[in-house]
């Protein structure tokens, strides 16, 4: 059997995401065949019709093995995704992998799970990765600080290897959605109730000091969904998914948000409700 395609589309705003990917990338090129990876957090290809997205659509085979990533936002996969996989019809194989800085993975894998197998294709397995709180990125004692480290990034590989092995069969064996269904009860229930339309009233506006501002355009260029422009200074739209690279990127420490000072003990708070184990979870 010739060696499939394999195409890795993930959202990355903070970089943790993207590293997962590139582990997966380095372990299918290693294996041969044409490996496309798809990073939807960068404003180039965010677009609608973007050239990478629609070749994807366009050229995917059913032989072609599918890799979707998010890191997870208040309990799910960042809507730059779910928009992605909601019209995607294809009989490919596919597989699932999420980033989460220590609180709670979520119902991510499951929900991008679900899309997946609702537009017609396998799914062969799932992981899910400790990494940095983004939130947390100039706190010496940033939770998950280092990761996903060299440990995990092994696991990811061997995770990509075992997909592609399994997605190599005449048949390939699909996992069930079930298995990526593994959060107790009440920490399904907390994530019906959580998500970005709930945050974000919490956590927005941004505030700008206009003096300080320089109209460099770094929060432009660092936006993941184009949110921002200059007019002189930066004006934000209504697609910001609390990010903060426009905070992050501010040499000048001219773009602000009150509520970051005050996140750690409220992230605390959410690691001892959830408890989830800070290690690499593989599902194949």
């Amino acid at each position: 059997m010739a060696v499939p395609n394999v195409w890795i589309v993930l959202a990355s705003p903070a970089g943790t995401t993207r590293q997962v990917g590139e582990a997966i990338k380095e372990t299918a090129a290693a294996r041969g065949g044409t490996v496309t990876l798809i990073n939807l957090a960068e404003t180039e290809t965010v677009a609608p019709n973007a050239d990478p997205i629609e070749e994807l659509r366009q050229s995917m085979g059913e032989q072609d093995v599918l890799f979707v990533g998010s890191p997870t936002y208040a309990n799910h996969a960042l809507p730059l995704i779910t928009d992605f996989l909601q019209n995607l019809s294809t009989a490919a194989r596919a597989a699932v992998f999420t980033t989460y800085g220590l609180v709670s993975s979520g119902m991510t894998l499951y929900e991008m799970g679900t899309q997946l197998q609702d537009g017609g294709m396998t799914l062969l397995g799932g992981i899910k990765v400790p990494a940095a709180h983004s939130m947390l990125w100039d706190d010496p004692d940033q939770p998950g600080k280092g990761r996903p480290d060299e440990n995990d990034l092994a696991a990811v590989s061997r995770f990509a290897g075992l997909v592609l092995e399994k997605a190599a069969a005449q048949s390939p064996a699909g996992i069930s959605l079930e298995d990526l269904n593994y959060q107790r009860q009440e920490v399904r229930d907390r994530a019906t109730e959580a998500g970005l339309h709930a945050i974000k009233p919490v956590m927005l506006p941004m505030q700008v000091d206009e003096e300080a501002c320089t109209e460099c355009g770094q929060c432009v260029d660092n936006c993941p969904t184009g949110n921002i422009t200059l007019d002189p200074k930066p004006v934000f739209g209504d697609h910001c998914i609390v990010c903060f690279n426009c905070v992050r990127v501010c040499e000048e420490g001219a773009v602000t948000n009150n509520i970051l000072p005050k996140m750690k003990p409220e992230l605390e708070k959410r690691m001892e409700f959830f408890q989830e184990p800070a290690e690499v979870r593989m599902f194949v």
